[in-house]
């Protein structure tokens, strides 16, 4: 039968993670024009998730369009090497946030939640291209 006494596990939200300490700001280029700000310790490894997603937001469906996925070129923003995912996943947000308010239109779409430091991500906000 199905045990149904509760296991409690102790989770540590920000606990140091090693391979943060690589992190990186990337930015997916269409005719060097940037589309899409992510994070990720390996771009070699988050390009080929995202060429291979079966996600239907705006930015997966249209790097699949016959012949696109050749024209998207995926580039180091800036290295950020942190302590801890949401630390990395505030920086990017930073990164989207600042190249919304310069005017450029990304396809990313992002919510701030209460899982990052305020510090990280102060507002709860929702983007679209």
């Amino acid at each position: 039968p199905f045990d149904k006494t509760p296991t409690r596990i102790k989770v540590k939200p920000f606990e140091s993670d090693p391979s943060i300490e690589n992190g990186l700001i990337y930015g997916a280029y269409k005719d060097d024009e940037l589309i899409y700000v992510g994070s990720t310790t390996s771009l070699a490894r988050r390009q080929k998730e995202h060429l291979e997603s079966k996600n239907k937001d705006k930015f997966h469906v249209a790097i699949k369009e016959p012949g696109l996925a050749r024209k998207i070129e995926f580039k180091v923003i800036k290295k950020h090497p942190c302590r801890t995912r949401a630390e990395l996943i505030g920086a990017e947000h930073k990164e989207i946030r600042k190249n919304l308010d310069e005017g450029k239109d990304l396809y990313n779409t992002i919510e701030y939640k209460n899982t990052y430091p305020s510090s990280c991500c102060p507002s709860s906000r929702r983007y679209r291209r």
